[in-house]
């Protein structure tokens, strides 16, 4: 499938690529907090971010809370 095809489809759905790679991101460090003892470093890197500071404020931008409150509302 061409890129513009993946373009037009996603649009049809009202999705974008950067949507889908956010919400898999999140999925991905959910998960690992909810079920892992890694740190938040480890997780982010994991999930795909570049650095700490970057996931903590997309996390935040998601959810509302810091991971670290997530977290901490888990237990």
């Amino acid at each position: 499938m061409s890129e513009r095809t993946l373009q037009r489809r996603l649009a049809q759905t009202g999705s974008t690529y950067s949507d889908i790679v956010q919400e898999a991101r999140f999925s991905i460090a959910s998960d690992l907090m909810a079920d892992s003892d890694l740190n938040i470093a480890d997780i982010a890197f994991a999930a795909g971010y570049e650095n700490t500071p970057h996931f903590s404020r997309a996390f935040k931008r998601l959810t509302g809370m810091t991971p670290r409150e997530y977290r901490g509302g888990l237990a």
